[in-house]
């Protein structure tokens, strides 16, 4: 017995230094793993800011290229550039990188180059001739250029390459985006007022909270874009691709969005009132808590469309529909009833059915 109590105590022992060195072990592996992450972002860090010194070396040489620019326009009566000036503009931004930019002890987690940025404002407001600032365009891809809060106010960007640029809070009143290259662009809080866009590539741009009224944009491509909360007041979005995006919020009063394609997108409280959608492609969409009040939807196509909440001023707009053409009528008259929404206004909010369909 005693043989076996020592045994069991011996094992017990064994068990318990061996549970303590595990913990210890553990402890210092983690210590080590903390140490090495550490470390790992001091270098990250570190190559940031030598990459950003390397940047502020290009500084000298794009202010010798943008005084070549001046003294050639000076030259030039008619505002033309040679094809070796623009040849130069080309390279030098070709070389121009985007970086994180470092923010007090940390880096930000959106790569973009200040120095891009500053050469297309630098060359915006130069007046050169119209063919040679195409050229330029053209040439010289502005990729993730960093714009925030520029003001192009009028700017012509027609076909400019500004994928992945960082455009929040810019001024783009009245500028001529036709053509141009937005995708992936951050357009937060921008300005667009007047601005067109017509058949630029807008697709997974995020317009969240733009100011947009008035915008032209017919026939662009916004798949998956972002406009939620933005304001569009009487903008003119015919033809427009957009699929699968959102639209929470989104202020659209009296926009013509005749022919739009919006299957799957979210229009989650969206103001549509006075707005035409006229063979729209509307399904699958939610549009959940929408206002709709005059808004126009002949043969607009809103198969399996989510209407829940849906506010509109007709006390027989289901029934309206099928007058209407509208793709889907009869299974939405299924499945939704209109309910009063207010005692002092005249509207009317689409509630589904206990038994309705669910499509």
């Amino acid at each position: 017995m005693k043989v076996t109590k020592n045994l069991l105590i011996g094992l017990a022992l064994g068990v318990l230094a061996g549970g303590i060195l595990g913990w210890w072990l553990f402890n210092k592996n983690q210590a080590i793993l903390a140490q090495l992450q550490a470390q790992e972002k001091l270098l990250e860090q570190q190559s940031q800011v030598l990459q950003t010194i390397q940047q502020g070396n290009w500084v000298a040489l794009m202010s010798n290229v943008l005084q070549q620019v001046r003294e050639e326009l000076a030259q030039n009566p008619d505002h033309r550039l040679s094809d070796g000036t623009i040849a130069r503009i080309a390279s030098l931004n070709h070389a121009l990188k985007p970086s994180r930019l470092v923010q007090g002890d940390s880096l930000s987690t959106y790569e973009v180059s200040q120095e891009k940025g500053q050469l297309l404002l630098a060359l915006a407001v130069m007046r050169i001739d119209s063919t040679s600032f195409a050229k330029i365009k053209m040439r010289t891809p502005f990729v993730r250029a960093d714009l925030r809060g520029a003001d192009l106010n009028g700017t012509d960007l027609r076909g400019v390459d500004l994928r992945y640029a960082d455009l929040r809070e810019a001024n783009l009143w009245g500028a001529d985006l036709r053509d141009a290259d937005l995708r992936g662009a951050r357009l937060w809080g921008a300005n667009l007022t007047s601005a067109n866009l017509t058949k630029a590539d807008l697709k997974e741009a995020d317009f969240t909270w733009a100011i947009m009224n008035r915008a032209i944009l017919r026939e662009a491509e916004m798949n998956g874009a972002d406009i939620s909360h933005s304001q569009l007041q009487g903008a003119d979005m015919r033809g427009v691709m957009m699929r699968v995006a959102h639209l929470n919020g989104a202020f659209l009063k009296e926009v013509n969005l005749d022919n739009i394609d919006l299957v799957a997108s979210d229009l989650t409280k969206a103001n549509l009132t006075e707005a035409t959608l006229n063979k729209a492609y509307l399904r699958e969409t939610n549009m959940n808590e929408a206002i709709l009040v005059g808004a126009q939807l002949n043969e607009a196509n809103m198969d399996r469309a989510d209407l829940t909440g849906a506010v509109v001023k007709n006390k027989k707009w289901i029934e309206a529909l099928r007058d209407w053409q509208v793709i889907g009528a009869e299974e939405l008259q299924a499945a939704y009833k209109m309910v009063s929404d207010t005692a002092d206004k005249p509207l009317f909010r689409l509630e589904k059915l206990e038994n309705g369909s669910e499509f």
